[in-house]
């Protein structure tokens, strides 16, 4: 992956520079909305409801640990 024309730049800039807070804002409202129309639209069971808030809040806290950069670093 690391030698693709396209993303190969996106996991060499993360690994080296981290994410900007923009891209952590933009995953977080992409996990939220997967997770919210699983969790309310596809089932109706409680259990499953409150693995996905689970999974959820794993996800956040991985996204907001990972290193913060720069907005202006050219990668």
């Amino acid at each position: 992956m690391l030698n693709h024309r396209y993303f190969g730049k996106i996991i060499r800039g993360y690994r080296e520079y981290g994410l900007t807070m923009r891209m952590k804002w933009i995953a977080v409202v992409a996990i939220a909305l997967s997770l919210g129309v699983s969790g309310f639209l596809l089932t109706d069971l409680t259990v499953i409801r409150l693995i996905l808030v689970a999974v959820g809040g794993y996800a956040f806290w991985f996204v907001f640990s990972r290193p913060t950069r720069a907005a202006d670093v050219i990668v």
